[in-house]
């Protein structure tokens, strides 16, 4: 290259960065963890967690953590005052990850929905975490927790029932909800599915966990109360004591 050539090339220098490379990478405001169905929201020092709701996120943060959990994707969201709608995701995406986690036998969720009996994995299905497995198993381990449930009849041909697991600064853990099913259905019926899938989760989290977590249970309906604190009458089952209205109940705590 001639003298010439070379003064046509203007000089060039690199000089020092002036925004660090972080700040210029895209900055996502919305996390979404497909096996646990919890929407984060990032702030200055750590994220809020969002629950689910029936179609949107609770605008209300549920809880505050550092860092996020694994799994974690990010995700385009509108929010409105009190909820928070997810625009735009990956569709596969998300239901390779359901998928994923319902087929894993290792976390609790993925135990209760491959039970070996069906009356079982009826009262458990619908059973999901709100929190990552590990915030799930610390909490049962070191805090005493509130699992309330419920009943409820709509009609006369159907009914389901729900319940909660939270601890006692209102931190939502899991949910669970399910049909209830049954000739001449009622409320009492209802409730006591509800009550019966609460302690039932109970029983597999002590023989999943190895543990034996401290948790107060709610039910707002008075006979299944009395109904429970009853002393067993018999230790033994006999085919007329199915013929008992909604002696489902009472079997089932015979086998606790």
């Amino acid at each position: 290259m001639n003298k010439r050539c070379k003064k046509l090339i203007p000089e060039y220098r690199q000089r020092n960065w002036t925004v660090p490379p972080e700040a210029l990478r895209l900055q996502w405001k919305y996390w979404h963890v497909p096996h646990s169905n919890i929407l984060f929201k990032a702030q200055s020092n750590g994220y809020t967690r969002h629950p689910k709701l029936h179609h949107d996120y609770d605008n209300t943060a549920s809880g505050f953590q550092l860092s996020l959990p694994d799994g974690a994707i990010p995700i385009d969201t509108h929010p409105y005052n009190k909820t928070i709608r997810v625009q735009h995701h990956n569709n596969a995406f998300l239901k390779n990850q359901a998928a994923e986690q319902l087929h894993n036998h290792d976390t609790l969720q993925g135990h209760l929905h491959h039970l070996r009996n069906k009356w079982e994995r009826i009262l458990l299905q619908n059973f999901e975490t709100i929190v990552s497995e590990e915030e799930f198993v610390q909490a049962l381990t070191t805090k005493s927790l509130t699992l309330a449930t419920d009943g409820s009849v709509p009609d006369q041909v159907k009914a389901s029932f729900g319940w909660i697991l939270a601890t006692t600064d209102g931190t939502r853990l899991a949910h669970c909800t399910g049909p209830a099913y049954g000739y001449s259905i009622a409320s009492y019926r209802a409730e006591g599915y509800g009550l019966l899938s609460a302690v039932w989760f109970i029983h597999h989290c002590n023989t999943y966990y190895n543990v034996d977590p401290t948790i107060t249970i709610y039910c707002d309906n008075e006979s299944i109360i009395k109904k429970a604190q009853k002393p067993i009458p018999m230790k033994t089952l006999f085919p007329n004591l199915t013929l008992e209205a909604a002696s489902e109940g009472g079997i089932s705590r015979n086998h606790l």
